[in-house]
């Protein structure tokens, strides 16, 4: 009898004569989608990567977008098929919704379909062609996460390591990654643009990110120019600074200095003498790159630098005598077979922005006091050596459907108030404040029951709970 044969979903969803068999049995609940879905994910990860986003999109409109479909993905499979849309992720997001699908499938319709009449049909047929399903196997899909690996953003050395050479290597790997980048913006934008559903304002929002990928990736191609020219006549620099000038930086006014990058003049040898270009710095940064070759060369400790008037506006005068010693400084620098070579050196005469030569770290968390949670930290740590906090570990999943419900703020209130009595030695003057306040407030003592209650009832800090709490002096408060 065909029907005795159980083919494993696995075995099913593999065979593309199965899937035929098992999308006419969905038709008739109307979910076929379903599985049209898995199909067509399954085709997207047997496709080229430039052909990605024109399935994805297809995808999303005959699957996700369509009323009639059944497809429904959790919040962050779809989150993340808008971000591959956006071309700011890969297509990870697709194979997370065809697994929730294949699992939907699995659960819902694959226990009917093996006991329906099409399936006793597809059996009948497979015995009379002769399928055989160990025989087959499905094409091993491309691995998309090699594939996005040249996505990924470069590494860049550390700190100590760091050398004129080790930027323009990151900044070739980092090239790389933004004209990769920028061709799957390109993708996703000629996708969205063939689909006359798509909105403007998606569109318009990728082509301003296009914009300025090209605008970064044109500063970037500048910067390894820059450094490369830089490491070919490495040791040959010259600065001549130009002009000082005043500038309003954060509000305040400064003093600039507009210095030419440019070749010695006397090195005859070099073809291109030309090659060079003009940057600006704040008096702050020769300070910033005087201490960074201080430790490197003890000598520069004689060259004084001009200091910043306190009182005084920047007079035409006092520029031009900054800017005479701070040539003199920048002449010494360059003669000096070290210190020309040196990494500050570079740091300090590149014309690329800052976040290209060193580029920003992780983002630190700004720390936060929570008060409440300060409550919570101190129950929990007393609550270790109470027996019945384990009990208690084993309800809070059902914690609001408890008769006896703890208040979460006043319980731990009434445990600062007991480690309050408890102060002794240095600590006791916070109790005795304590007991001042509540006698200068209320005129009676904090031993009286009432008038405990009353501090917190009155100013309405919190709710107060059914709690049992002794008093140093013996009295009982309820």
């Amino acid at each position: 009898m065909p029907g005795q044969k159980v083919l494993s979903m696995s075995v099913i969803m593999q065979s593309g004569f199965c899937r035929r068999y098992f999308s006419k049995f969905l038709q008739k609940d109307e979910v076929h989608s379903l599985l049209g879905f898995w199909e067509a994910v399954e085709d997207m990860k047997s496709s080229d990567k430039e052909h990605w986003h024109k399935l994805g999109n297809d995808i999303v409109q005959m699957y996700i977008h369509n009323p009639s479909s059944s497809v429904r993905l959790n919040k962050n499979t779809l989150k993340g098929i808008e971000e591959f849309i956006m071309a700011n992720k890969g297509p990870e997001a697709f194979f997370q919704g065809q697994e929730e699908v294949y699992k939907s499938l699995e659960s819902n319709y694959y226990a009917s379909f093996i006991v329906s009449d099409i399936y006793h049909k597809m059996l009948a047929d497979v015995d009379k062609q002769g399928i055989d399903f160990m025989q087959e196997s499905s094409p091993e899909p491309e691995d998309m996460d090699s594939s996005m690996e040249d996505v990924k953003e470069p590494k860049m050395p550390e700190p100590s390591e760091v050398s004129v050479f080790d930027h323009s290597s990151y900044a070739r790997s980092q090239l790389k990654v933004l004209t990769e980048r920028l061709s799957y913006k390109k993708q996703a934008l000629e996708a969205l643009r063939n689909n006359p559903k798509c909105e403007k304002k998606v569109v318009s929002m990728l082509e301003s990110e296009i914009e300025n990928l090209i605008l970064e990736q044109n500063m970037l191609e500048n910067h390894i120019e820059k450094t490369e020219l830089w490491i070919e006549y490495l040791g040959i620099w010259q600065a001549t600074i130009m002009e000082a000038m005043e500038k309003k930086e954060n509000d305040k006014v400064v003093p600039y200095f507009v210095i030419r990058v440019h070749l010695a003049n006397d090195a005859e040898y070099i073809p291109n003498k030309m090659a060079g270009w003009v940057v600006s710095r704040s008096l702050n940064s020769f300070h910033s790159l005087h201490q960074k070759l201080v430790p490197a060369a003890s000598w520069l400790k004689k060259i004084d630098l001009p200091t910043k008037p306190i009182f005084k506006t920047f007079e035409r005068n006092y520029l031009e005598k900054a800017k005479n010693s701070l040539q003199t400084f920048l002449s010494a620098v360059t003669k000096d077979d070290g210190l020309n070579k040196s990494e500050a050196l570079y740091d300090f005469l590149s014309p690329s922005p800052e976040y290209m030569k060193h580029p920003p770290g992780p983002p630190k968390k700004p720390w936060k006091f929570n008060i409440l949670q300060f409550f919570k930290n101190v129950q929990n740590t007393l609550g270790q050596f109470d027996d019945t906090e384990d009990e208690e570990l084993l309800f809070l999943d059902d914690i609001d459907n408890k008769e006896d419900r703890r208040d979460s703020i006043a319980e731990p209130l009434y445990t600062l108030i007991g480690e309050i009595f408890e102060l002794k030695g240095v600590f006791n003057w916070l109790r005795r404040s304590l007991i001042m306040f509540v006698q200068i407030t209320y005129g009676r003592t904090i031993n009286s029951c009432e008038k405990l209650l009353g501090v917190f009832s009155q100013n309405q800090c919190c709710f107060i709970t059914y709690k049992c709490f002794v008093t140093p002096c013996g009295h009982q408060v309820n």
